[in-house]
């Protein structure tokens, strides 16, 4: 299950460790409140929330009456929790679609967590140059070349800096295997 702003752009993943014995319908029922109480406590007015469960949608949206009790529960605090929002739509997403939420379940599952650890922050980036460009760049502020300049260095005359040791001259031997000249110039070999 995953709930999203309205406001274009905005996600807020969470993902939750179940200690406890489940269904996967209980799970599903789980996920939702989770990300509603989330999305409460953000101050956020409006919400939709997509669930690769048809049935739990449904069951949610009114749709299909219940037929097991153990799940009232949930309805009930779902519907308490959605009063606080100006607007919540729940949508269905099947699942080829819903690859985001199946790996924080997936993450959520696979981690061992140490009985102390109530939570384990996880902060995904978007690069869009390799790490060692910018660890490369903070050494390397005071000197006056690039940090592409070894790379480039061994493309045009398979020479390494002159302290570097094996394992530095393999890490270039690699960098440069990304990497093609062109009348004089580095270009990166996109996948």
């Amino acid at each position: 299950m995953s709930v999203a702003h309205f406001r274009e752009g905005k996600h807020t993943p969470v993902s939750v460790k179940l200690d406890f014995e489940v269904t996967n319908n209980t799970a599903e029922y789980d996920a939702c409140l989770i990300g509603l109480q989330a999305a409460v406590i953000s101050g956020i007015k409006r919400v939709r929330v997509y669930g690769d469960s048809s049935l739990i949608i449904n069951k949610i949206t009114g749709s299909l009456k219940f037929r097991s009790e153990s799940l009232a529960p949930y309805q009930a605090r779902i519907d308490q929790v959605a009063q606080f929002f100006e607007q919540v739509v729940y949508l269905h997403l099947p699942r080829v679609e819903n690859h985001f939420a199946d790996g924080l379940a997936k993450l959520a599952s696979l981690i061992d967590m140490p009985d102390n650890m109530i939570e384990l922050p996880l902060c995904i980036e978007r690069r869009s140059e390799p790490a060692y460009v910018h660890f490369l760049t903070d050494e390397n502020e005071n000197q006056e070349e690039p940090w592409y300049q070894a790379i480039l260095n061994y493309k045009l005359n398979g020479a390494y800096p002159p302290d570097m040791d094996k394992r530095g001259q393999r890490a270039i031997r690699l960098l440069a295997s990304q990497y093609v000249l062109n009348q004089g110039e580095l270009y990166k070999i996109m996948p």
